[in-house]
């Protein structure tokens, strides 16, 4: 995924909107479901999105959420 002001602002808006917790839970969850569906791809099985977009936007807003936590 790359980097946008799209992105960005769905990070911000998604931190603004929602506990950290929450947001750390969700990030973690959709790096192992990202994770996941790429061992399914690797396997030759159908998914259906991006596994690497999935990966990278939840390291991202990961990364944002504990940015937030150090505040």
């Amino acid at each position: 995924m790359s980097w946008s002001e799209g992105v960005q602002y769905e990070i911000v808006k998604t931190l603004a909107s929602q506990d950290v917790s929450e947001v750390v839970s969700s990030a973690v969850s959709g790096i192992v479901e990202g994770k996941i569906d790429a061992l399914l791809i690797s396997l030759g099985h159908s998914v259906g999105c991006d596994p690497k977009r999935t990966i990278d936007y939840n390291q991202r807003l990961l990364c944002a959420a504990i940015d937030e936590l150090k505040d």
